[in-house]
């Protein structure tokens, strides 16, 4: 496996993770877990994420890394991960709320290249001013693929990547057997108990 496979949580998501570490040991996928401790909200959490990936990659140098969201499921092994050259590769998902579309953050492959380092650089400290003044647009990893990606190559991962578990879109919908990645939603049903 030339890439390093990454996933963090708090305490609220550490059954998440478990079901998660159940789907990737049978495929073979080394499942590298940062748990940490919740800093009080959902969104305070979600912070903490472009960190984690930046050590990680910093850590694995100079293995890529795939982020993973803890909620997330394996039902095959992941073979496309072995081939992307690109700089960062990620679901781009249709959404009108959104100008149109976003990027799934949950599934996110980033090489391990200067460009994706400053890119990270730049969305940490995007991150540590806009918590210092709290005022301005949180600088998530959607917003900053989106606005300050230019000059990184984003290959475009299919949606059995990061599928959506539920999703009553019919623009979404794919035969089950088609599912690499599930991502389960944890977070809609969890968010409000995290303190």
């Amino acid at each position: 496996m030339p890439y390093r496979l990454i996933t963090a949580y708090t305490p609220e998501y550490e059954a998440e993770a478990h079901e998660l570490f159940k789907t990737t040991e049978p495929l073979g996928l080394r499942l590298n877990e940062y748990p940490y401790q919740s800093l009080g909200s959902w969104e305070k959490n979600t912070h903490r994420t472009v960190e984690i990936i930046k050590a990680a990659l910093t850590l694995f140098d100079p293995d890529p890394v795939v982020w993973i969201d803890a909620d997330a499921r394996f039902f095959k092994y992941p073979s496309l991960f072995d081939t992307i050259t690109a700089d960062i590769g990620v679901h781009k998902r249709s959404n009108p709320n959104m100008k149109g579309w976003h990027y799934n953050s949950g599934t996110i492959f980033y090489a391990n290249r200067p460009a994706v380092h400053r890119f990270l650089d730049d969305q940490i400290a995007r991150l540590k001013a806009y918590r210092d003044t709290g005022t301005g647009q949180p600088p998530h990893t959607n917003w900053m693929l989106r606005n300050t990606a230019h000059g990184l190559n984003i290959f475009e991962l299919p949606l059995e990547y990061s599928y959506i578990e539920g999703t009553e879109r019919e623009d979404e919908q794919i035969p089950f057997g088609r599912v690499v990645i599930m991502h389960t939603q944890a977070s809609r049903r969890m968010r409000s108990k995290i303190r």
